[in-house]
């Protein structure tokens, strides 16, 4: 009798058909890699949107057109005749107040900077 001779080209196929080849393993992650790439753009486009909304200015700024700014209540006293002088300081509301005309000053005093030594000056310019 014969011994059994082993082959090892059987074996070598049967290697081979369990190892995936790099095409085959490209198509297998084509989907995550797709919907990754999906993922991050949408992402980005998000972001941008969101920027793009949340770059306002001050909120009640007679300069911001904003939906929080009031640029269009400054559009609608000036067609009144009202004059709206804008200002960020101390100094620019004292030298709004002394024009001769009748002046209303208007505060928006979010952060809470004004002390009330600086309100009680405001109430009296």
């Amino acid at each position: 009798m014969t011994a059994p001779t082993t082959s090892t080209a059987p074996r070598a196929n049967a290697d081979a058909a369990n190892t995936p080849t790099i095409r085959q393993a490209g198509r297998a992650w084509r989907f995550w890699i797709i919907a990754g790439v999906v993922a991050v753009v949408v992402a980005l486009l998000s972001l941008a949107i969101a920027g793009a909304a949340g770059s306002a200015g001050r909120p009640l700024s007679p300069t911001d057109p904003h939906p929080q700014g009031a640029k269009a209540l400054a559009e609608v006293l000036r067609q009144q005749g009202v004059t709206v002088t804008p200002t960020d300081s101390m100094v620019g509301v004292r030298r709004a107040a002394a024009v001769p005309a009748a002046t209303t000053i208007f505060v928006v005093d979010d952060g809470h900077f004004l002390d009330a030594d600086r309100l009680r000056e405001l109430a009296h310019l």
